[in-house]
């Protein structure tokens, strides 16, 4: 039987349909009395435009003089690098809406804007469709605050020292975190071990065990560990990307909010230790407060970039591939490189599929990192029936590692998106000792 009662009664909805064009500022909701937001619902039918992040939200309480959101509309709905991921209780994307039912109360005044950051060429309008749930129940200043964000995006070195989440002063909790990082340098995402830290009313109260716990994810870069996007009603997984070397997370604080009565000082570093890992983060903090902010960080095309990297590395412990003839494998962890090192058995020709649909389309060249050794088989890189590699000793008198030698060019499109490798054995000479597998764009990229 449905609700009925006499809260369900008094929510409204505002409906606004709307053409956004570019370099355009449109309100979609503004109310000039006490009330709050109780639900906010985009429909997704043109979503795949706002990949590039360039269409924000605005939203003000009580004519205050700094927003109390100002982000991009994706991040805000917990995107992952422009693309649909976050599915919590409160907050992001699923079917065919967006959604948000944080409540949000207010004094005398609410406004809602979006702004079209995009003046380039591209004279198209963006249709969009929201509707917003609200009542005219103004705020009880005693017993509620208003709820704000801090959306902030910056590039940190180990100089820069840690990234600070929210800093703010009043009365109010702390109620979640969205965070999105990507290493400056390809390789290993060390930056997701930097340690949380929280400073309330002055005083230091938290220190985190490393980025993954704090986002309840455990170990990461494993099969089945933090290895992909995952959703649940309080925490999860945004995306993981070796390749890209990127990875987000986010936690809703409901049960465990943090409580202030003066300040809040929450930060996160870039690990393993000291802020050493270069790192790119965005980062968006929400809260309740009992006063309004006081500073906020105004979205830009530069800030909001998607970075696709040149240089792209595999490593074989997330790699999706199959086998073809007789290959055993065995793992060893971090022979120098951070990750796990595949070590592959083969028989005289048999061969390992790789799929390389992670790697954007392009023209590329293939480095190899592996190990030689007595006991090393030659390979040989193929790319469907074509050969694209002439056949590569692996073996040496001594066990040596080999960084970076380059392999073979390969172009990638739709309708070739893998690699294979190639094995020619003997009875001694039988194995093949990957570390990881570099991609450098071409400039300019062969399509």
């Amino acid at each position: 039987m449905p609700y009925t009662g006499s809260a369900f009664k008094e929510v409204m909805a505002s409906v606004s349909a709307i053409e956004l064009k570019p370099g355009e500022t449109k309100t979609i909701f503004n109310l000039a009395h006490g009330g709050r937001i109780t639900g906010i619902i985009f429909d997704k039918r043109e979503m795949y435009k706002w990949t590039d992040r360039d269409i924000d939200i605005k939203i003000s309480w009580d004519n205050e003089t700094v927003p109390a959101v100002y982000c991009p509309l994706a991040d805000f709905f917990g995107y992952a690098f422009g693309q649909p991921s976050m599915q919590s209780l409160l907050l992001g994307s699923q079917g065919k809406v967006n959604y948000c039912f944080f409540p949000m109360p207010f004094d005398k005044q609410a406004t809602i804007q979006l702004i079209n950051r995009n003046t380039g060429n591209d004279t198209v309008a963006l249709p969009v469709k929201a509707t917003i749930y609200y009542t005219n129940r103004k705020r009880v200043a005693a017993t509620e605050g208003k709820f704000y964000t801090s959306w902030k995006s910056n590039k940190l070195f180990k100089e820069d020292g840690p990234h600070i989440i929210l800093n703010a002063k009043g009365k109010g909790h702390y109620v979640g975190t969205i965070l999105l990082g990507q290493g400056i340098k390809p390789g290993m995402t060390y930056f997701f071990e930097g340690d949380d830290s929280t400073s309330i009313d002055g005083i230091f109260r938290i220190h985190g065990t490393g980025s993954e716990d704090y986002f309840n994810g455990g170990w990461y870069a494993l099969p089945d560990r933090w290895d992909t996007k995952m959703s649940l009603p309080l925490h999860g997984s945004l995306e993981y990307s070796l390749p890209f070397c990127r990875t987000g997370g986010y936690r809703l604080f409901l049960s465990d909010k943090m409580s202030f009565e003066k300040s809040i000082f929450h930060s996160i570093e870039h690990g393993p230790v000291q802020n050493e890992t270069a790192v790119d983060y965005t980062s968006l903090a929400f809260y309740y407060n009992d006063i309004a902010a006081s500073a906020f960080v105004k979205p830009t095309n530069e800030l909001s970039k998607i970075n696709v990297p040149d240089t792209m590395m595999m490593y074989p412990q997330l790699m999706d591939f199959n086998i073809s003839g007789a290959i055993d494998t065995r793992t060893m962890w971090g022979y120098n490189t951070g990750g796990e090192s595949f070590i592959f058995t083969a028989r005289d020709q048999s061969a390992v599929r790789i799929s390389l649909d992670e790697i954007p389309r392009g023209g590329y060249k293939i480095f190899g990192d592996f190990v030689k050794s007595p006991e090393g088989c030659a390979f040989s890189l193929w790319q469907g029936q074509n050969q694209l590699s002439d056949w590569i000793p692996g073996d040496s008198s001594l066990k040596e590692r080999i960084p970076q030698l380059y392999l073979a060019d390969i172009v990638l499109n739709d309708f070739r998106s893998s690699l294979t490798i190639k094995f020619k054995t003997t009875a001694e000479k039988k194995n093949f000792f990957l570390n990881r597998l570099i991609f450098v764009r071409k400039n300019p990229a062969v399509q």
